[in-house]
């Protein structure tokens, strides 16, 4: 026993000292004088850049899995680069997904073997890594533990991240706001990594929101959260200690906001979609004023519910998107307040969609297949499926976003191929083992009798445990606590039980499992389509 603790608590120490020595490259290396130049710079050039990218990364490495996809499709880099001089960068994209070199979202998570041609094609999420990027802080999505698919953030990429927020700031008049980062704690690195970037900039952080935790496994987070705070600002980072939520409790975010108001001071929040919403929710029922607020959130579609309630409250939000393993895909302006659209950062990602059936709901939907376009990017992807679909489209706006070059846009963005609420995510082949092999194990019944279901209800994003009755369970909440206790074991993670135990966005019924459109019986159910609104914003 002595010997295992000592084991523990020397590794325990070698990942603080590398955590520590990231943070502290990271606020010591200096801003870009002028980020958003470097931008426009890209997005002048970026055909080029792709070309040089993929000429190092996929045709020189014949271990790239790439490498083997243009290969069985007959294309050399020549005919690539004769292509997208002449057709365009997307067009040659899409050309290229009918000629098969893309990679489904099962293939890039390592859950399928790639198959083009009848041959099997050696990969797993190395393979994709790029061999040129030098990291600095490592980390992992805000819902899941994701084995195997933990990415690194480059300077140069953190440059890029910085430019975007900068032209958020100028966007919305955020210089001028009080801020608050409303935020997990680590494993995710949302919280600590913007709070890092503002620090690097000179923006101010005012306050930084966390769920509650516990001094059991989720206290050694709040630990390690605040020991990487520490780092931050013994280095020189002026950033805030997370301060820790009441359990499924948000009053006190909007009382901090109501308090910034009467000081004469608006605030600006960055959040999870779903924490807006429960900061929005708890300021109604409290009866504390946050009007004038500006809720810039992601993680989930800001449905026409939720940004209908955070107006309520005399509220504004706008919507975020990120791909953890891609980074930021897109931000709102304005005038894009209605749906769920963003700007697309044309100088980082490439985007094209094409028609597929949707395993949850199977339903034809456009999904997107996402091309990696900096140099610096941590993953070389070439249309990736990260199971997002949307709607692509002009952006006709004078907005601060668009005088900059970004003239494309995505609306009405929602997930066809996990469950998400709150900001975690359940990615369905991670727990249909759980709900196929292990609750019929431990409950009774057979598969097809316990299914998750996605679904809103007063503006929240919620999910669903339906139990058939056949299974006779004595108590829904022996199954709940005991699904929510074995989650920790799916690669969602016992950060995705953290937070539906926090917010109560996670609850059990008694119920027959919902049939689909064609009768079928999925494990994982979406009931309707969040994000879908009609009209694309922002559209002429």
């Amino acid at each position: 026993m002595l010997r295992e603790a000592v084991r523990y608590l020397q590794g325990a120490a070698g990942d603080y000292y590398r955590r520590a020595a990231g943070i502290r490259r990271m606020v010591k290396a200096l801003p870009s004088t002028d980020p958003v130049s470097r931008i426009r710079q890209q997005l002048l050039q970026r055909e080029i850049v792709f070309l040089d990218t993929v000429l190092r990364v996929v045709f020189e490495r014949a271990d790239n899995p790439y490498f083997h996809m243009f290969r069985m499709a007959g294309c050399n880099f020549e005919d690539l680069e004769e292509i997208v001089m002449r057709e365009g960068l997307e067009a040659a994209l899409t050309v290229l997904h009918r000629a098969g070199v893309y990679l489904t979202h099962d293939e890039f998570k390592g859950k399928t073997a790639v198959v083009r041609n009848g041959r099997e094609i050696p990969a797993c999420i190395q393979s994709f890594a790029n061999p040129f990027t030098k990291g600095v802080i490592s980390g992992t999505s805000s819902g899941s533990r994701s084995r195997g698919t933990r990415t690194v953030q480059s300077a140069e990429v953190n440059v890029y991240r910085e430019g975007y927020e900068l032209l958020q700031r100028r966007e919305f008049g955020f210089s001028r706001r009080a801020q608050i980062q409303l935020k997990p704690l680590l494993p995710s690195t949302a919280g600590l990594t913007a709070c890092l970037r503002a620090a690097r900039r000179g923006w101010r952080v005012d306050k930084w929101f966390a769920p509650d935790v516990s001094f059991g496994k989720e206290g050694v987070q709040w630990l390690s959260t605040s020991f990487a705070t520490a780092v931050a600002r013994t280095a020189g980072a002026a950033m805030p200690f997370p301060s820790m939520l009441p359990g499924n409790d948000f009053t006190p975010v909007a009382r901090w906001i109501a308090e910034s108001k009467k000081r004469g001071r608006d605030t600006f929040v960055s959040a999870m979609t779903g924490y807006a919403v429960r900061v929005a929710d708890a300021a109604l029922q409290g009866g504390y004023d946050i009007s004038g607020a500006i809720f810039v959130a992601g993680g989930e579609a800001v449905s026409p519910a939720k940004r209908a309630l955070v107006e309520a409250a005399g509220a504004e939000i706008y919507p975020m998107y990120w791909i953890h393993e891609i980074g930021p895909i897109g931000f709102a302006c304005r005038q894009m307040n209605t749906g769920n659209c963003v700007h697309l950062f044309e100088d980082s990602v490439a985007v094209i969609s094409h028609r597929r059936k949707a395993p949850l709901t199977e339903v034809e939907v456009d999904s997107l297949l996402f091309t990696t376009l900096l140099p610096q990017a941590p993953l070389v992807l070439i249309n990736a499926e990260m199971e997002d679909a949307g709607i692509l489209g002009r952006a006709n706006c004078g907005c601060v976003f668009g005088e900059t070059g970004f003239h494309r846009q995505i609306a009405d963005v929602y997930s066809f191929g996990k469950l998400t609420a709150m900001g975690i995510t359940l990615i369905g082949t991670d727990i249909i083992t759980l709900l196929e092999r292990d609750l019929p194990a431990r409950f009774g019944g057979c598969p097809g009798d316990f299914q998750l279901v996605e679904r809103e209800v007063h503006a929240q994003t919620e999910i669903i445990l339906r139990i058939s009755p056949r299974v006779g369970v004595s108590s829904a909440e022996v199954v709940k606590e005991y699904f929510l206790r074995e989650l920790p074991n799916c690669n969602s993670g016992w950060v995705a039980s953290r937070i539906l135990r926090h917010t109560g966005s996670f609850r059990t019924v008694v119920g027959e499992p919902l049939p689909t459109l064609t009768g079928k019986i999925l494990p994982l159910h979406v009931l309707g389509v969040s994000g879908r609104t009609g009209l694309p914003a922002c559209q002429s």
